[in-house]
């Protein structure tokens, strides 16, 4: 490799350079990946937990995007699992790269088809599910896309071109190799009379391209063993109680992944909404018992950091197929916008709608947007506009100033405008959020509220990080001539107790002279069985608070009158109110 091209990764603005790995195993497109690190030698790339892995031994042919037109040929030499952000969770993956000019190799690396070499082993063979009954046949021919059998004349059936197989297995040097669906692609009779069958999996048999030698099938046999085992390894240490739970979510959902996609059809969304609804009660019922086992589980088993981050794997690598395409389940865990309850996922649980593609996957988002922990989020919302309104008419002036930290989408303040027209035009209202689409969302929904309700309401809409505005605001010494109220719901779930101590204090800095209220929220573990769920499948961290904490967080806060503790009905949300 010449150096120029090793000057040009290294210093590409934003580290924006993508290897573009041409025709990969099971896909016929080209695939984009971001590269990790990169040398004369050869480079690293992180491949997206949904698309899989490349074995070690794959041979490839690739483009640097600054280099498009350059084709190259590497050997993958490694791959191992990260967890990070969006952009880096996914297996990385070590590339030699062995420049060879395009088209030497080419035509022994690029599989074809279906290659009928009429090689075989004694220990490979074909089983099919056909006719109630299970038949077997050797194999002659294996690619990574087909397999090829001889059709004994003892077997009274013909296999016909298209025909789906239900259920197959393909053995390989006495190894199960492949156990799933497949169609038949090629079904004729050869010209020594033999009849054959080509079959081709739902999916690729190998993870790595074969050639035409039988050495290279060994190769991928002997890497797909190696990780296949590597990987039992790691998982063997897992406690077998945590093991079984896993597999009793997993089996009843795929039943009822299986009998609601397959079963059922409804001529109007009516039928549908109503069969929902009816079927709901029992599906929800019964996937919360499943919950409630692995939260009665994980806790007792004290698990280290980074044995809990092996059972988180195993968690996701059996649950995250059936999960993922709820779309509050998959907002969750992809956090789109860098952080969890971001203001669309608050709007979707304000909402509670059945929605997904399907209705499974409408019934598991529902069920995320029904438990304790969603239904204590609604109750927040609640709890707020009747304490606002409590707290503006006891102070009792014309003009009160509010400051809401991490404002979101602001529901308590559309709900207060619809509810209270006795406050209009008495509320200076100022939003503060590191996010602008959940600021455009909330002046949107608020003015027109303003408009239903003829309300009129002072709002100012800042666009900053609480840490930036705290360091302005202490600048100016106090905002709008300081606040009678600071509320801030839905931060305090993410600050270590020294933060959360430090940005309380900050708080009272923003009251006026005279003093004020402030509020926070915070989740705690009372009322509810749901964090060990939501921190495996869809990776959302909160610190837990009970009263106890809440108050000794609020010993820590300086200038302090009173203090009070309440919380919802379920008892899931604390509300730490502080008098200063």
């Amino acid at each position: 490799m010449n150096s120029n091209r090793r000057n040009i990764v290294r210093n590409a603005p934003n580290q924006n350079t993508f290897i573009k790995v041409h025709n990969p195993i099971g896909s016929p497109k080209t695939l984009n990946f971001k590269i990790c690190d990169y040398h004369e030698k050869g480079l690293s790339f992180i491949v997206p937990r949904q698309i899989g892995y490349f074995l070690p031994g794959t041979p490839i042919y690739f483009t640097l995007s600054n280099e498009p037109t350059n084709e190259l040929f590497g050997i993958i030499k490694y791959y191992h699992q990260v967890i990070g952000t969006d952009e880096t969770n996914g297996y990385k993956t070590g590339l030699e790269i062995i420049s060879r000019p395009k088209g030497v190799l080419q035509e022994n690396l690029r599989l074809r088809p279906h290659r009928i070499s009429g090689n075989s082993n004694d220990t490979d063979s074909v089983t099919v599910f056909i006719n109630d009954a299970y038949y077997t046949f050797p194999i002659i021919d294996i690619s990574a896309y087909s397999v090829c059998f001889l059709r004994d004349q003892k077997h009274f059936f013909d296999f016909k071109v298209s025909q789906m197989i239900n259920q197959m297995t393909v053995m390989l040097r006495g190894k199960n190799i492949f156990s799933g669906n497949g169609i038949v692609t090629k079904a004729y009779v050869d010209n020594k009379g033999h009849s054959r069958v080509v079959i081709q999996p739902k999916k690729e048999l190998f993870k790595i391209k074969i050639a035409d030698t039988r050495e290279q099938v060994d190769t991928a046999v002997s890497a797909a063993k190696n990780v296949i085992e590597e990987q039992f390894k790691i998982y063997s240490s897992i406690d077998i109680e945590f093991k079984t739970a896993v597999a009793d979510l997993k089996m009843f959902l795929e039943k009822n992944k299986m009998f609601l996609d397959n079963q059922l059809s409804f001529n109007t969304e009516i039928e549908e909404t109503d069969f929902l609804q009816k079927y709901n009660d029992y599906f929800f019922s019964e996937l919360e018992s499943h919950v409630q086992k692995l939260e009665n589980i994980v806790p007792a088993l004290k698990l280290q950091e980074e044995k809990y981050l092996l059972y988180k794997c195993y968690f996701q690598d059996q649950m995250h197929n059936l999960l993922l395409k709820a779309p509050f389940c998959q907002r969750m865990y992809s956090k789109p916008l860098g952080y969890a309850g971001d203001f669309e996922m608050m709007r979707m649980i304000k909402e509670d709608v059945f929605s997904g593609p399907s209705l499974y996957f409408k019934l598991v988002n529902k069920h995320v947007l029904q438990n304790n922990m969603s239904q204590s989020n609604r109750n927040r919302n609640q709890y707020l506009c009747r304490k606002l309104f409590q707290m503006i008419k006891n102070i009792g002036k014309d003009n009160v100033n509010i400051l809401s930290v991490a404002s979101g989408p602001a529901h308590e303040i559309i709900d207060l405008i619809s509810s209270t027209p006795e406050l209009s035009g008495k509320i200076n209202l100022t939003l503060l959020d590191q996010e602008i689409l959940a600021l455009k969302y909330s002046q949107e929904k608020i003015y027109e509220q303003c408009i239903k309700s003829d309300f009129i309401i002072n709002v100012n809409f800042i666009h900053k990080s609480i840490q930036c505005f705290i360091k302005d605001a202490l600048k100016t010494k106090a905002v709008n001539g300081g606040f009678d109220i600071v509320y801030c719901f839905g931060l305090f779930d993410y600050f270590d107790d020294k933060s959360a101590s430090k940005i309380l204090n900050y708080f009272t800095k923003f009251l006026r002279d005279s003093g004020g209220r402030i509020m926070i929220s915070n989740y705690s573990l009372d009322g509810h069985f749901h964090c060990t769920y939501l921190e495996m499948a869809f990776e959302w961290f909160m610190i837990y608070r009970d009263r106890n904490a809440l108050h000794k967080l609020a010993s820590t806060v300086n200038k302090v009158k009173s203090i009070s503790i309440e919380e919802e009905p379920l008892g899931v949300i604390k509300f730490l109110e502080l008098e200063c």
